[in-house]
């Protein structure tokens, strides 16, 4: 389904955010009201005017991964190429 408005994926985005939320603080990472606002804004406001929802929860769900993989990064939660190499027996 399209969706022409942008201003009704302001009031149906909500439940995708609380369970993003849900799931940070599950993690430990506590976003204020205001930031989520922000970046809810953003998010919307760079959607092309056709879109559907699958289109919308892709988004969401990549911005989720890639704010967890830079997580990671920073607590050194990382493998190098050559370890998952070796954990997959990729290395001869």
């Amino acid at each position: 389904m399209i969706v022409h408005c942008k201003a009704l994926f302001s009031i149906f985005i909500v439940l995708p955010l609380m369970l993003i939320l849900i799931q940070s603080e599950i993690e430990g990472m506590f976003m204020k009201r205001q930031e989520i606002k922000d970046q809810t804004d953003f998010l919307i406001e760079e959607l092309p005017e056709e879109v559907s929802w699958d289109d919308l929860m892709y988004r969401i769900y990549v911005r989720q991964k890639i704010e967890r993989g830079i997580k990671d990064s920073e607590t050194g939660k990382v493998r190098s190429t050559e370890q998952v190499r070796r954990e997959f027996g990729l290395i001869t």
